[in-house]
Parts: structure tokens; sequence; C-alpha cells
């Protein structure tokens, strides 16, 4: 079922209009140019290879690979020319915000990025912060129809008080100005009790819990502030929550080396009663070895299986990134960017400083200043360098599907946000073929259910 992986993980800048794989004795094509996909013969992926070998590798460029797509009526749309960064850049609104409410955490994660929750600055946002935030918000937010809240941390719940002010007055604004607010919240589980559940649900937060499986690896990897376990604790208020919304929220499970495979804890995770699950590699600071990538990629092939058999069935179907993938994929809709990071979305600390996003908060470098005094021109300088693209990048075949990489990834591991990290272009590029190795089994009126979910949430 595997293909089997490339231990050595490389950029070679190489510029590549198609991608072809192998995958359940099938092969597959992906044009690059147009955002095509297909399954094709044996032979036509042999010529393929044959090409290769000679260095061939441009279809735009190569007669002779020309040829033999035309033959296959294969041959990709002129690409399209204009600045679509330029476009980007000049329809720059913020629809979203997420407050560092609470940079104070009651528990000391061993892959935390966050220095313990703190940034660097431990504290706790005031209501004028916080309102100050929220101004900027509609200020900024332009023609959108509807703007979200995100409450980080640490553990934001800390400051429970400050997130009910908030909800009030953001929904006072609102109204004020004709547009919907949503709300959500990423939680350790600790601070859910019946009365927080009770608020959340009422106000229908999007809840994201973080939690990495079950006993053995949440007391490790997850330990409270003091050093005892957190999973008896999270446990119970997890099932609580769980309980009172039929299991509509998120877990987030960070994946460590040495631990079961990613396919387990997301079994385990989903045994618990959470719809969704997330699972994701450590990459925080304090993480000395990498996590089993073959895990990850195995987990990926596991998920296509399950996304296909829940769109067949006419199944609710969770919205991950893979399902984004294969909209994305069905409908030709490109990515320009990762994510909104500096353009649509802003992170603000609790002393009231803006970031590209929330993992970015405490980095001096990447500040737009004080929301009070934003600097739009440094926001703009932002957007504008991680629009540029770098080299590998701009010659891949899976940009449009991929958008470059998180920013904060690449900044650690390369030193700048525009340069990929290496392992997580290998997940990406896997996602993209379970994506295609969907899409190539679906029907028409599959599409269809599939196009009646919304392609941004």
């Amino acid at each position: 079922m595997n293909r089997q992986q490339n231990d050595s993980i490389a950029h070679p800048v190489i510029s590549v209009d198609y991608h072809k794989f192998c995958y359940e004795n099938h092969h597959y094509l992906y044009q690059a140019t147009d955002m095509k996909a297909y399954r094709i013969d044996a032979d036509l992926y042999k010529q393929l290879e044959r090409m290769e070998k000679h260095g061939f590798t441009d279809a735009n460029k190569i007669p002779a690979l020309k040829r033999v797509l035309k033959t296959m009526n294969l041959m990709p749309a002129e690409q399209q020319t204009g600045n679509k960064a330029g476009e980007h850049l000049r329809r720059l609104k913020i629809s979203n915000i997420s407050l560092n409410v609470a940079q104070q955490c009651n528990m000391a994660c061993i892959y935390c990025y966050g220095a313990g929750g703190t940034y660097g600055e431990s504290g706790m946002m005031d209501r004028q912060t916080a309102f100050q935030a929220v101004d900027f918000l509609f200020r900024n937010s332009g023609e959108a129809k509807a703007v979200s809240i995100v409450f980080f941390g640490g553990e934001p719940l800390l400051n429970f008080d400050l997130i009910k002010a908030v909800v009030d007055y953001a929904k006072q604004q609102g109204n004020a100005h004709k547009k919907g607010v949503y709300f959500a919240l990423t939680t350790n589980g600790t601070c859910l009790s019946p009365p927080v559940i009770n608020y959340l649900n009422r106000n229908k937060f999007s809840v994201t819990i973080s939690l990495d499986g079950d006993a053995k690896e949440q007391n490790t990897n997850r330990p409270l502030k003091d050093g005892k376990d957190s999973f008896k604790l999270v446990i119970k208020r997890i099932n609580q929550f769980l309980e009172s919304r039929d299991g509509k929220a998120t877990a987030r499970a960070t994946l460590m080396t040495g631990e079961p495979s990613a396919g387990k804890i997301r079994e385990k995770l989903k045994s618990y009663g959470f719809q969704k699950v997330e699972i994701v590699p450590a990459t925080g600071q304090k993480t000395n070895q990498e996590p089993s990538y073959q895990s990850v990629f195995n987990d990926q092939e596991v998920r296509a299986d399950e996304l296909l058999h829940d769109i067949k069935s006419r199944r609710r179907v969770p919205d991950d990134q893979l399902i984004k993938t294969l909209r994305r994929l069905a409908f030709r809709c490109a990515k320009m960017n990762f994510c909104g990071a500096g353009s649509n979305t802003v992170a603000i600390s609790s002393s009231g400083k803006s970031y590209p996003c929330h993992r970015f908060v405490g980095m001096s470098e990447f500040s737009f200043d004080f929301v009070s005094r934003f600097r739009h021109a440094t926001q703009m300088a932002f957007v504008s360098k991680i629009s540029a693209k770098s080299p590998a990048c701009q010659n891949c075949w899976a940009l449009k599907l991929c958008g470059g990489g998180c920013y904060y990834d690449n900044y650690r591991e390369a030193g700048d946000p525009i340069i990929p990290s290496a392992r997580n272009c290998e997940i990406t590029k896997r996602q993209i073929e379970m994506a295609i190795y969907v899409y190539d089994q679906l029907v028409t009126e599959d599409l269809y259910y599939l196009k009646g979910f919304d392609l941004y949430n």
C-alpha cells in the first residue's frame, strides 16, 4: 500500500509542469499549469519516466513530451498572465484576529513553541487592549460580511471573564456594523468546567482541544505546570464537553518520536468522541528528535480512504486539510498563499502588539507594532514578501495546492518565511497525492455533494 519514501529530503529547483506517481497499482498524472489530474496507463507512465531520465521535465519546453501528452489529449491550458500577487495586495482586508488573552499557562508541554505559553512576555490581556483589538478588526474588515475572533494563549480560559466581555462587545459592534461575528477557542481542556461549557455552547464557539492521545502520551508530553499528570483531569472535562455538543470539536495532537503511529492516535482520539482530529509532527524548540514522518504518511493514506467512503456514503465530511486540498483540486481553486497570516489575519499579544499570526507572537522582527498604532506599511511589506515565493516554490508542481508552506515553520527551519520547510513539503505533497487518488474515484454526483461544503471554513 505504501509508496517507498526517500529518506533524504531536498529541494531541487527544477521547472516541473507535471507530477506523476503510483499508488495502489495505479498511475497518476497531475498537471500543475491547469491543476488537472488524471489516471494514466502504464505505457504513458513509462514514457514519462524515460524522458525524465534524459532530463526532460517541463512540458511547455520539451516538444517530445508535448507530443506524448497531446496524443493522450492531456495538454495543459496556457498559463494566465497578470500580477495576481498585486491584485491580492490591493484587496487586503483583515477579517480574523487571534487574541492572546492569556500569555500564561497551567501546563508545561515539552514541545511548546511559545516559551511555556508566555511568548517571552507573561501577562493577561486587559479589557482596554481587547476592545481596541475588536475596534481594529471592524475598522479594517472592509466589505467582509462576517469576522471571526479566536481566543488563544497560553491557556485562554485562565482569562475567562475577559473572553465574556469581548464576546459581548464584539456582538454589539457586529450589530452596529451589520456583520456576523464568529468565535473560536483553542484550549488544553483543564478549565472546561460546566459553566464554561455552557457558555461556549450558548455562544456557538468553535473549539479546538490539544490532546495527545491516551494517558501515556498526554502525561509525557503535556504535564501540568507542577509536573503532575494531566490526563485524568482533562479527559473527564473533555468527555463532559463532547457529550454536551455531540462531539462537535477538534482534537489536535502533536506527534513525537517513539510514540504510537499517527493512525493509532487518530483512532484513540476519535474513540473519545471527537468528530475531527488533526495530527501534526512536533516542531517546538525543545524537540531534539523528529517524529516518524512515515507514520504521518500512512495516516494520510488511511484518512484518504475514510474520506472517499464518507463522500460516497454522503456522510458529513470533517473539514480538515485533506478535504480542503481535494476541493481545491476538484474545482481548480489555486492557493495564492499558504494561509491568511498577515493579510486577512492578525494576532494580538496580551500587551496589544500585533503579529502576522499567533505563532509569531513575541518575535519583534515580525511585529506590526501595537494594535493602537498598527503599521499598515509593515504589514504590506510582510504580505508582499510571502507572496513573492522562493525559487523552490515557484518551480514546484505542488504550489497551486500548497501556497508555500507555513511561514513560521519555514522561518524556524530555514531562517526565512518563504523558504519552505523540507519536512512539511514532503507531508503536503503526500497529502496532494492522496487528494488526487480520491478525486480520481469521484463521479459527477460526488462532486455536487463535495461542492455543498464551504471551501474556506
